[in-house]
């Protein structure tokens, strides 16, 4: 039987998801290599904070610390260069010594203010700014900019290194936007606005239809994307639950469960799949170490400005959910969000089940290791971290669960 080769790649693309599910799938086996004295120090690095923080008016990551205004540099910030890319000439051909020159002035002004606060934090609000007042009719050297940019927010927390490296080598850095084959990297310009609602983004067996987005402005990508998940939640299809987590949300979170999101959906924020958005989240959060816990813990209950779920006219999406108030609608979180959860999930569960198991076997040393003195108040403290992770609570150390 002949395999045409457009089966071929789906065959392939499938190895490749199976290898990346069982290489990302747990880190458990590192987790049972932790004496009871590590992994009671595991998994208070790994405790969830009190309250998931939520910008109910901002869609950008608050700089907190800050003199005055949390927000009052960045913003100053970003006037002074979208001032320079509003001078930019909008030829077809790009000025890239114009973009090593943005890149570097970027940087320098950032490293020289004085904050409270991350340089990555005040970078990520810096250019969250600038790209929100940056056109969508964009050409030439500024379109450039705004690509790069853009790449920039899909850093995590390391976009100051990321402005760095642009202003180092921006020839390489515009080489890859050129190259990539996401819809992230596609800044064609249309001729007048597009009819956003006709833009078919799946074709019949639910993979992405590229040729669809190659009019279209990352802006306008990104509207399309969510209006394709609008369309799963109208349906039936997806649904959003409550996210199981203390915030600030008057009318709390609505997500969508990481097992319910299909493998083949690009989500609209990183423009990645599930698995694709997680491998990234275990090489540039997790560090490929289970031991940066606590950094994965900060970058899933951190602010969830980095969790947008806007598009085009719409600000910030909400749902109705069961067991609410009735005049407060849940706000809504990105997918990308569900993913960095549900490995924060996986891992703080393989924890937990590493401390069973050294009870089971060393009961006084694990004991002495979590600062405890009975089952009764270890059983105590491994359920506060499982109810703060939004995981279902244990009865007993001993018994099999």
């Amino acid at each position: 039987m002949l395999i045409t080769k457009t089966r071929l790649k789906q065959i392939i693309k499938e190895e490749v998801n199976a290898f990346l599910k069982e290489q990302n799938g747990s880190f458990s086996s590192e987790i049972n290599t932790l004496s009871p004295k590590e992994t009671a120090e595991f998994l208070r690095l790994a405790s969830p904070p009190e309250a998931l923080q939520v910008p109910v008016t901002e869609q950008v990551v608050e700089v907190h610390g800050m003199d005055g205004d949390p927000s009052s540099k960045a913003e100053q910030i970003a006037n002074d260069f979208v001032h320079i890319l509003n001078t930019l000439s909008e030829s077809e051909q790009p000025d890239v010594n114009m973009v090593k020159r943005f890149f570097s002035k970027l940087a320098d002004r950032i490293d020289s203010e004085e904050t409270g606060e991350s340089k990555e934090n005040l970078a990520r609000a810096t250019i969250q700014k600038i790209k929100d007042r940056i056109g969508r009719e964009t050409r030439g050297t500024k379109a450039i900019i705004a690509g790069l940019l853009a790449s920039a927010l899909s850093q995590g927390t390391d976009i100051f290194n990321h402005i760095n490296v642009i202003a180092d080598d921006p020839e390489s850095a515009i080489e890859m936007m050129a190259t990539d084959s996401k819809p992230r990297m596609t800044f064609a310009v249309s001729d007048g606005p597009p009819d956003l609602s006709q833009v078919q983004a799946y074709d019949f067996y639910g993979n992405i239809n590229a040729e669809a987005f190659d009019d279209l402005t990352n802006d306008e990508t990104v509207e399309v994307l969510w209006n394709h998940i609008d369309q799963l939640v109208d349906s039936g299809r997806l649904n959003y639950r409550r996210a199981h987590v203390t915030t600030q949300a008057p009318g709390g979170i609505a997500y969508i469960d990481y097992d319910q999101i299909p493998d083949n959906l690009v989500m609209p924020n990183s423009f990645d799949t599930k698995e694709q958005y997680k491998e990234w989240v275990i090489e540039n959060i997790l560090k490929n170490d289970v031991k940066n816990i606590s950094d994965l813990r900060d970058f899933v209950f951190g602010d969830t400005g980095k969790w947008p779920s806007n598009s085009g006219d719409i600000e910030m999406r909400y749902a109705d959910l069961p067991g609410g108030d009735e005049d407060l609608q849940a706000q809504v979180i990105a997918l990308e969000w569900s993913v960095a959860y549900n490995l924060y999930q996986e891992i703080v569960e393989d924890g937990i089940n590493k401390v069973v198991s050294d009870y089971q076997r060393q009961p006084e040393a694990t004991l002495i290791a979590n600062g405890v003195e009975s089952e009764e108040q270890l059983l105590k403290i491994l359920n506060k971290i499982l109810y703060g992770a939004g995981i279902q609570k244990i009865d007993s150390l001993t018994s099999p669960q």
